[in-house]
């Protein structure tokens, strides 16, 4: 004679499930002939849904379950994804999977101890063992005693104390360690070129070459030369080595039909990129990851690749202009001028390619020139610019003004500002004087477009056996003197924190590439590096310390040309 059994709720997980089932002897023995499930919960997301964006679907399927709303949610992607024909990047499939596998931990812990765990486990006469199934439980004696002991106890009430979260990783660790293990996988395999926007803008560049002498990638030459960099490579030769020693790391990567490339490859294709179009992948490239903040301070300043010269050909060391970002603390452009007086014409082209709206602008007394004022002004910006000898009657005018008024006293508002420093043996004091133009009745300098007030900086260094004093001279847009003061303080952040990292950590200065385009373009690598590098915030380490780091650990190379 048939039997029909019901379970319902099935568990306490799925209370809205029923199961039926038809036991009959066949054949003398005893078996299932008939089974039927009935889900009896409807909460209405359909209802939810009627007449809205179908966009709207992947943020309230995730309500549909408590345990594992992403598995939900992410359906509602893949259906929109299919929808729309979207295809997704490689990178977004990646971190979805990484928000989905750590939901599946957190969810392992939630389903397994306060959902599944209590139908099986033969628990005391409380909850949340009860209400229970009176029938075999299928886990032996021993396996619910520890289980239970895993949760709190009648003399207390906190399931996360000491005791339990022992108990706890007894029985999670091995799950918990696997997903982690699997995460970290996934995080490996990020395409780092994605991440970085390096394809998006770097693959821009022209290749050079003639297409029958091609046998590697630009974008595969460009990759592992970025990569050698930011390890601390300086040469060619060590961009070849650095990628035969990395091979399977970079197999993961990137094509490499013909292998890693020879120094000669890296030196000729390095050699014959045209420098302009490499600049303005960069600049792109740094508009992208540069973070927008509001009055940022642009350091422009130049700097000699002094064994960039090559006695054979008569050729001398180059120079370039550098863009330093105060706010985000990297280069934000590049520019090689064919000597130090034509920084002058190489500030304002580098300017046009950059956006500055918002920010101040400030400079040595080189580019202290009406042009580069008025450029400022009308791309939306301020400055702050150095006054010395090259502007004479300007420079005579303010120093006299100062120095009559400091020792006299000031006949007119003036704005001021005082700050103390110390380190290195030495204290300083800065005294920071401003006073607005248009309380000077015989200032006749109206040429300067946007010229607001003229500025006095005087420091007094002390030291055990000496004390000097300096004062130097600026004009500027700004009215307010502290930040003035602090714009000027600034400016030097290019020199502590561009170029002497540049020749002490990246040996610039040491770099004996110098054929054709190679100098240049071996600058930019290790701006484009020094970038990198800077971004990576996840270990408070000095720039040699992340260096060496990426050269040992494969997970931080990738993190730090990942962006992330």
């Amino acid at each position: 004679m048939a039997v029909v059994k019901i379970i319902d709720p099935v568990t306490r997980l799925e209370g809205h499930l029923k199961i039926e089932v038809t036991v009959d002897a066949v054949g003398g023995v005893q078996q299932v002939v008939d089974a039927k499930a009935t889900g009896t919960l409807f909460r209405g997301f359909e209802t939810i849904l009627t007449g809205r964006d179908p966009r709207d679907a992947q943020h309230f399927t995730q309500r549909i379950c408590g345990v594992c709303p992403v598995s939900h949610g992410l359906a509602a992607v893949l259906a929109l994804d299919g929808a729309f024909g979207v295809t997704s990047p490689a990178n977004a499939r990646i971190m979805r999977n990484l928000v989905l596998g750590a939901n599946y931990v957190a969810s392992h812990i939630l389903h397994f101890y306060h959902l599944a765990a209590q139908d099986y486990i033969d628990g005391p006469n409380m909850p949340p063992w009860q209400p229970s199934w009176s029938v075999d439980k299928r886990i032996d004696a021993a396996t619910t005693a520890v289980l239970v002991g895993h949760y709190p106890g009648p003399t207390h009430g906190n399931l996360f104390c000491d005791s339990c979260m022992r108990g706890l990783t007894f029985v999670t660790k091995r799950y918990i360690s696997g997903a982690c293990r699997s995460i970290q996988h996934i995080l490996a395999e990020v395409d780092v070129l994605a991440s970085t926007g390096f394809v998006e803008y770097f693959g821009e560049l022209p290749d050079p070459r003639v297409d029958r002498q091609k046998r590697h990638c630009l974008m595969d030459v460009l990759f592992i030369s970025v990569c050698a960099v930011v390890c601390g490579g300086t040469s060619f030769v060590d961009m070849e080595d650095f990628g035969n020693a990395k091979l399977d790391w970079f197999s993961e990567r990137l094509e490499l039909v013909n292998g890693i490339p020879s120094h000669d490859t890296f030196r000729r294709v390095f050699s014959l990129i045209e420098p302009v179009e490499f600049e303005k992948c960069f600049i792109g490239w740094t508009q992208e990851i540069n973070r927008a903040v509001g009055g940022d301070i642009i350091a422009f300043d130049g700097k000699t690749l002094r064994r960039s010269f090559d006695n054979a050909t008569g050729v001398g060391a180059i120079h370039v202009l550098n863009a330093w970002s105060s706010a985000n603390d990297f280069c934000l452009g590049q520019m090689k001028v064919d000597g130090k007086s034509n920084e002058i014409t190489a500030m304002p082209q580098l300017m046009k390619l950059m956006d500055i709206r918002g920010c101040v602008v400030t400079a040595d007394a080189l580019n202290c020139q009406k042009e580069i004022a008025g450029q400022i002004v009308e791309q939306g910006a301020d400055y702050v610019l150095a006054v010395k000898g090259n502007q004479p009657s300007l420079h005579s005018d303010i120093k006299l003004f100062f120095e009559d008024a400091i020792l006299e006293g000031f006949e007119v508002p003036v704005g001021f500002y005082e700050s103390d420093d110390w380190g290195h043996g030495r204290t300083e004091n800065r005294k920071c004087w401003s006073v607005g133009v248009e309380q000077l009745s015989w200032f006749a300098h109206d040429q300067w477009k946007g010229l607001a007030s003229i500025v006095c900086i005087e420091s007094t260094r002390r030291t055990s056996d000496a004390e000097s004093l300096q004062r130097r001279y600026f004009i500027s847009s700004l009215s307010d003197t502290g930040r003035i003061a602090q714009c000027i303080r600034y400016h030097w952040n290019v020199e502590n924190k561009l170029h002497w990292v540049l020749d002490m950590d990246f040996d610039e200065d040491l770099c004996r590439a110098r054929v054709d385009h190679a100098p240049e373009n071996f600058a930019l690598l290790r701006q484009i590096a020094h970038n990198l590098i800077k971004q990576e915030s996840s270990k408070k380490l000095s720039v040699r310390r992340k260096i060496n780091k990426a050269g040992w650990d494969n997970d931080f190379l990738a993190r730090i040309v990942a962006g992330v």
